[in-house]
């Protein structure tokens, strides 16, 4: 018993208070415990909160504008599909939107290419990334492995490659203009006598 500090009266005091209390009190006593206990384990945890990635997906990069020499050579460079060697075939297309830029197609493989001004006057496409080069000149063009040193395919003929042709000596690919068949077949008038020389 816990003595009260205003008069004699003894009180109940510590465990013996608990056991005078109401039953109605002392239920609602321990169903607030185990609320707030509750309510503090079973609160769920915040989630952090995830920032938005502010980064943009990089685009194409423009294409690098090309120098008049580079749009020359373009302007020479064979289209189209173009039989090759061995019952292959190339197919050359201007990229659109690319000035001077084409794309090769050779074996289901897709090749990007830059005209590249020579010394030589042929047509030269690159794929610098690939490693791949189209030549062209007027008897024929090719496409080469430049990191290999070796042709992917040879003895392409466009159309307007068929009926050229060219000199051994020539290394430019430049060829003499062909006679037609009747300038072939006509015959040739004999030379004149020179005239005697008077004494």
């Amino acid at each position: 018993m816990c003595a009260s500090q205003q008069g004699l009266t003894q009180k109940p005091c510590g465990s013996e208070a608990i056991h005078d209390m109401p039953s109605s009190s002392l239920i609602g006593l321990v169903a607030t415990a185990i609320l707030m206990s509750a309510s503090a384990w079973g609160a769920p945890a915040k989630k952090p909160a995830v920032k938005a990635s502010s980064a943009a997906p990089a685009a194409d990069a423009p294409a690098a504008e090309l120098t008049p020499g580079q749009l020359d050579v373009a302007s020479r460079v064979l289209t189209g599909q173009i039989p090759c060697e061995f019952g292959q075939s190339i197919q050359i297309t201007p990229v659109d939107g690319k000035p001077g830029y084409f794309e090769i197609v050779f074996k289901k493989t897709t090749y990007t290419l830059v005209p590249h001004e020579t010394i030589t006057g042929a047509v030269r496409l690159e794929d610098r990334k690939a490693g791949v080069v189209w030549l062209q000149i007027p008897a024929k063009s090719m496409l080469l492995n430049s990191r290999i040193g070796r042709r992917m395919v040879d003895n392409c003929l466009h159309r307007e490659q068929r009926f050229v042709v060219v000199p051994a000596e020539s290394a430019l690919g430049i060829a003499d203009v062909p006679l037609a068949p009747s300038e072939l077949s006509a015959p040739q008038a004999p030379a004149s006598a020179a005239p005697a020389l008077s004494r």
